[in-house]
């Protein structure tokens, strides 16, 4: 099932607070949209929640704004209780646009620390990244702990060869 950010907060706060079983069955879900404020990640929170035998997760980040970099109070804070599917059954993970916020790098780190069973965290690095920018988030994400030993990090550079031309060449040393 796929649905925007944008989606998952109507349904979240159309529904009553212990109402949500719409993902009793569902087995893979992707977030589009824009996961920077605090209350989409809160809503999303609460509805990944109620997706007992959730496999496979997946974002497809896009419309973040400049902001998107300083997280909002509170957001993304550990939670006090870990959904059990995110421990027992999460297999995959997927984030597409990553462009090494810290706000992704929270969500990422939760993820890997909780997800006791995934075998594979997949990162599409946002094209619009330097080679520089790229090799920091690699060397920072492969730092995390995971509790998952078999899990692997894996990345797509998401290539946009004028910006790696332009890099090597040392054209943004002093940006």
């Amino acid at each position: 099932m796929e649905l925007s950010v944008d989606t998952a907060v109507l349904l979240f706060h159309a529904s009553e607070p212990d109402g949500i079983t719409l993902f009793h069955d569902l087995s893979s879900l992707k977030f589009c949209g824009d996961l920077t404020c605090a209350y989409a990640w809160h809503a999303l929170r609460i509805l990944i929640g109620h997706a007992p035998k959730l496999q496979i997760l997946a974002f497809e980040l896009t419309d973040q704004l400049p902001c998107a970099s300083i997280p909002p109070k509170g957001f993304l804070e550990e939670p006090p209780d870990v959904p059990g599917w995110l421990s027992s059954h999460l297999t995959t993970c997927h984030y597409d646009g990553f462009l090494g916020f810290l706000v992704e790098m929270k969500l990422i780190r939760q993820i890997l620390k909780a997800a006791r069973v995934l075998k594979t965290m997949k990162i599409v690095l946002d094209s619009r990244l330097y080679s520089k920018e790229k090799l920091r988030i690699h060397e920072k994400l492969r730092k995390f702990q995971r509790s998952a030993h078999i899990c692997q990090i894996e990345f797509d550079e998401g290539h946009f060869e004028a910006f790696d031309t332009f890099d090597e060449l040392g054209v943004f040393d002093d940006c």
